[in-house]
């Protein structure tokens, strides 16, 4: 809406319904003197918005909306994208194994936690390099960990399914 379209008129006015929307948060905000701000959607326009309030003179208040049903669209899209790639990774036959930027475990799979011996509670946020790497490994493995990270080449890893056994798995798998 433009300016001119809302300055001084009722929401009734604005919005063509019987009662104004969030007036009681708008009010909150007029009495107390304490802006709020939320997110909604809002039908009869579509939209999502963001709405900032904030007290204006004696008993006032004055908003602002933005609308950021784009912003929500990508978000529902990249969620739906990692509840798919994680559906997929978790039902997967093949090892699949995530770490941050920090090579903390971040993700893996039942395969993976069958090769490796351990529970998920024990792979979850541990050191890959300090806790499945030989030591002897663990400093090269972790340089080529840092060097390739940001490239699409997967770095060879050594990996104990348990203190007597050692399985090289390749980015090939």
């Amino acid at each position: 809406f433009a300016r001119d379209q809302v300055e001084n008129r009722l929401g009734t006015e604005i919005y063509k319904t019987a009662e104004s929307p969030y007036l009681d948060v708008f009010a909150k905000t007029a009495l107390t003197t304490i802006p709020a701000e939320f997110e909604v959607y809002y039908e009869p326009l579509r939209r999502h918005l963001h709405v900032s309030v904030a007290p204006w003179g004696v008993d006032g208040f004055a908003t602002i909306f933005s609308d950021i049903t784009a912003k929500k669209r990508i978000e529902t899209a990249l969620l739906e994208s990692e509840r798919r790639f994680r559906g997929a990774m978790e039902t997967a036959r093949s090892i699949a194994l995530q770490l941050d930027r920090e090579g903390r475990v971040s993700f893996a799979n039942e395969a993976l936690l069958k090769l490796l011996g351990c529970p998920l509670n024990e792979v979850m946020g541990a050191d890959w390099y300090e806790k499945f790497v030989p030591s002897e490994d663990r400093e090269v493995t972790r340089g080529m960990f840092r060097t390739v990270i940001a490239s699409a080449h997967a770095p060879e890893s050594i990996v104990i399914p348990n203190p007597n056994e050692s399985r090289v798995i390749t980015g090939a798998g």
